[in-house]
């Protein structure tokens, strides 16, 4: 008998610690519900500790404040009005009694008193905006800073060229999603856009064949025959390039080119100052018949033409030939 009323005695002050300690754990866990639960966030807003009224003016503070874009290096910002964006609070709230009170029964007590790892909470935000007033910002985006490549581009009074340069172009669909992203978010109000970078186009004789029309334009006595051939891509450009020109002067420099090659050096002084008349400041027509005929055709001027015309041809200039001598 004794042995059991000692037994009662000691299962009654269990009892009682143990109801002791759950009441004060019960206390404590009051406490600690006052407070949001670490682990809880809203909108990727982190809202452990604070009390509820805190977290929702958080909110409301966040999403009040514009969102600031990037398109490259250019800065600029999306107030949320602009796009009809609207918090429910209201609804938000009661989003967050909801999870509050799943959490607040018997198994948010015995978590608390296991000192169980808090769980990642995220309480749904009610919030919303107007898509279609987001797409005519990005369209107004696009608008003013969206680039088509710049092609190269002829300078003819610095006969120079301005280089070519990249483009760029907004890639809307990637852009909405992010900006839809930082509108609903209360911790991320930053978005680049997503901007692609186009290549200049590839450089041709387009540029040069209009440098020179233009200066040709200023010259409207010259009749002018010019081909330019691209030796790295075989792209030819050419101006008057179909008709026959007298090339008189221009010829002059055949014909010493050819001394040169059947002479063997050093020349002779007559023969020097046949050259130096043929192109210099007299610009000698009897000078180049004497090249022509005693030095190319071995005493026959019209020789020395049809050997000249060979060498030319010889050159792959098949459509350049001396008929007679000057």
């Amino acid at each position: 008998m004794r042995r059991w009323r000692s037994c009662l005695i000691w299962l009654i002050i269990a009892g009682s610690a143990a109801a002791l300690f759950l009441a004060w754990q019960y206390a404590g866990f009051r406490v600690a519900r006052r407070t949001l639960p670490a682990g809880m966030s809203m909108a990727g807003l982190p809202v452990e500790g604070m009390t509820r009224e805190q977290a929702l003016n958080a909110l409301e503070l966040a999403f009040a404040t514009p969102v600031e874009v990037t398109y490259l290096d250019q800065r600029f910002i999306l107030p949320p009005e602009s796009v009809a964006f609207h918090y429910d609070v209201e609804q938000t709230a009661a989003n967050l009694e909801q999870i509050l009170k799943e959490r607040a029964g018997l198994s948010g007590f015995i978590a608390y008193v296991l000192r169980r790892p808090e769980e990642k909470i995220v309480v749904p935000v009610a919030a919303s905006y107007s898509a279609q007033r987001l797409d005519d910002f990005l369209a107004r985006v696009a608008t003013q800073y969206d680039r088509p490549p710049r092609p190269l581009v002829p300078l003819p009074t610095s006969l120079t060229f301005r280089a070519a340069g990249p483009g760029t172009r907004l890639d809307r669909e990637i852009s909405r999603a992010r900006l839809a992203a930082a509108l609903l978010s209360a911790a991320e109000r930053r978005v680049a856009l997503a901007v692609h970078t186009e290549p200049p186009p590839p450089h041709s004789l387009d540029a040069l064949e209009l440098m020179l029309k233009v200066i040709l334009e200023k010259h409207p006595g010259l009749v002018a025959g010019i081909f330019v051939k691209d030796l790295q891509n075989g792209d030819e450009l050419g101006i008057n390039a179909d008709i026959a020109y007298s090339g008189m002067s221009v010829l002059k420099i055949a014909i010493i080119a050819d001394v040169y090659r059947v002479l063997e050096m050093p020349l002779t002084p007559e023969v020097s100052a046949w050259i130096s008349q043929t192109i210099g400041a007299t610009d000698s027509n009897a000078a180049a018949n004497l090249l022509l005929g005693k030095v190319l055709g071995n005493g026959d001027g019209y020789q020395g033409a049809e050997n000249l015309s060979a060498s030319l041809r010889y050159l792959g200039l098949v459509n350049t030939f001396i008929a007679a001598p000057y």
